[in-house]
Protein backbone atom coordinates (compact mmCIF):
# COMPACT_ATOMS: atom_id res chain seq x y z
CA UNK A 1 0.00 0.00 0.00
CA UNK A 2 2.60 2.38 0.48
CA UNK A 3 4.47 1.93 -2.26
CA UNK A 4 1.69 2.16 -4.54
CA UNK A 5 0.75 5.89 -2.49
CA UNK A 6 4.14 6.34 -3.22
CA UNK A 7 4.10 5.93 -7.23
CA UNK A 8 0.42 7.93 -7.25
CA UNK A 9 2.51 10.33 -5.44
CA UNK A 10 5.24 10.49 -7.86
CA UNK A 11 3.33 9.81 -11.13
CA UNK A 12 0.91 12.89 -10.69
CA UNK A 13 4.15 14.85 -9.18
CA UNK A 14 5.26 14.22 -12.78
CA UNK A 15 2.35 15.07 -14.64
CA UNK A 16 1.75 18.14 -13.01
CA UNK A 17 5.44 19.07 -13.53
CA UNK A 18 5.29 18.29 -17.32
CA UNK A 19 1.70 19.86 -17.95
CA UNK A 20 2.93 22.99 -16.10
CA UNK A 21 6.12 23.52 -17.55
CA UNK A 22 4.93 25.31 -20.71
CA UNK A 23 3.12 27.38 -18.57
CA UNK A 24 6.02 28.09 -16.37
CA UNK A 25 8.14 28.59 -19.60
CA UNK A 26 5.68 31.22 -20.81
CA UNK A 27 5.18 33.19 -17.19
CA UNK A 28 8.75 33.49 -16.33
CA UNK A 29 9.80 35.13 -19.25
CA UNK A 30 7.18 37.70 -18.58
CA UNK A 31 8.79 38.12 -15.18
CA UNK A 32 12.07 37.80 -16.34
CA UNK A 33 11.21 41.11 -18.57
CA UNK A 34 8.90 42.56 -15.43
CA UNK A 35 12.00 42.08 -12.98
CA UNK A 36 14.43 43.89 -14.87
CA UNK A 37 12.30 46.72 -15.82
CA UNK A 38 11.63 47.18 -11.87
CA UNK A 39 15.34 46.62 -11.40
CA UNK A 40 16.40 49.35 -13.67
CA UNK A 41 13.84 51.65 -12.38
CA UNK A 42 14.80 50.99 -8.82
CA UNK A 43 18.70 51.09 -9.81
CA UNK A 44 18.23 54.71 -11.30
CA UNK A 45 16.55 56.16 -8.20
CA UNK A 46 18.92 54.86 -6.27
CA UNK A 47 21.26 56.72 -8.37
CA UNK A 48 19.61 59.68 -7.87
CA UNK A 49 19.49 59.56 -4.29
CA UNK A 50 23.06 59.25 -4.33
CA UNK A 51 23.53 62.03 -6.29
CA UNK A 52 21.34 64.01 -4.23
CA UNK A 53 23.47 63.23 -0.79
CA UNK A 54 26.79 63.93 -2.11
CA UNK A 55 25.47 67.71 -3.38
CA UNK A 56 24.06 68.00 -0.26
CA UNK A 57 27.16 66.99 1.44
CA UNK A 58 29.13 69.27 -0.67
CA UNK A 59 26.56 71.81 -0.39
CA UNK A 60 26.78 71.54 3.68
CA UNK A 61 30.50 71.76 3.77
CA UNK A 62 30.98 74.93 1.81
CA UNK A 63 28.06 76.80 4.06
CA UNK A 64 30.34 75.54 7.00
CA UNK A 65 33.53 76.94 5.66
CA UNK A 66 31.76 79.82 4.54
CA UNK A 67 30.09 80.38 7.84
CA UNK A 68 33.21 79.92 9.54
CA UNK A 69 35.15 82.57 7.67
CA UNK A 70 32.75 85.43 7.64
CA UNK A 71 32.66 84.62 11.63
CA UNK A 72 36.44 85.05 11.46
CA UNK A 73 36.60 88.46 9.84
CA UNK A 74 33.50 89.57 11.84
CA UNK A 75 35.44 88.91 15.08
CA UNK A 76 38.54 90.61 14.04
CA UNK A 77 36.94 94.00 13.06
CA UNK A 78 35.27 94.15 16.36
CA UNK A 79 37.86 93.13 18.34
CA UNK A 80 41.31 94.83 19.69
CA UNK A 81 43.26 91.88 18.80
CA UNK A 82 42.80 90.29 15.19
CA UNK A 83 44.13 87.14 13.19
CA UNK A 84 45.82 88.52 10.64
CA UNK A 85 47.12 85.04 9.27
CA UNK A 86 47.56 81.16 10.20
CA UNK A 87 49.17 78.82 8.53
CA UNK A 88 49.11 74.95 9.35
CA UNK A 89 52.77 73.44 9.48
CA UNK A 90 51.48 69.78 10.61
CA UNK A 91 48.19 68.97 11.91
CA UNK A 92 49.09 69.59 15.18
CA UNK A 93 51.45 72.79 14.86
CA UNK A 94 49.94 76.23 13.63
CA UNK A 95 51.82 79.44 13.31
CA UNK A 96 50.11 82.56 13.56
CA UNK A 97 50.08 86.66 12.71
CA UNK A 98 48.41 88.52 14.96
CA UNK A 99 47.85 92.35 15.20
CA UNK A 100 47.85 93.78 19.29
CA UNK A 101 47.54 97.77 19.48
CA UNK A 102 49.06 98.20 16.23
CA UNK A 103 52.23 95.50 16.77
CA UNK A 104 52.67 92.13 14.68
CA UNK A 105 53.54 89.09 17.07
CA UNK A 106 54.36 85.49 15.07
CA UNK A 107 52.86 83.19 17.43
CA UNK A 108 53.95 79.56 17.00
CA UNK A 109 50.70 76.94 18.69
CA UNK A 110 51.45 73.52 19.07
CA UNK A 111 50.06 70.76 21.25
CA UNK A 112 52.12 71.43 24.59
CA UNK A 113 51.79 75.09 23.86
CA UNK A 114 51.39 78.58 22.37
CA UNK A 115 54.49 80.28 22.05
CA UNK A 116 56.02 83.94 21.08
CA UNK A 117 58.44 83.68 18.25
CA UNK A 118 59.07 87.04 17.65
CA UNK A 119 57.73 90.64 17.34
CA UNK A 120 57.11 91.49 13.44
CA UNK A 121 57.98 95.34 12.13
CA UNK A 122 55.07 96.66 9.78
CA UNK A 123 54.92 98.16 6.86
CA UNK A 124 55.10 101.65 8.00
CA UNK A 125 58.33 101.42 10.23
CA UNK A 126 59.86 99.77 7.57
CA UNK A 127 58.93 102.11 5.15
CA UNK A 128 60.39 105.00 7.44
CA UNK A 129 63.27 103.06 8.10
Amino acid sequence: MKKFLLFLTCFTFFLFAENSNEFLSQSTSQQVQSNSDQFESAFKRMLWVLAGLVALIIATVWMIRRLMNIRLSQTNNLSSIKILEKRNLSPKSVLYIVEVDEKRVLLAESQIELRKLTTLETLDQESDS
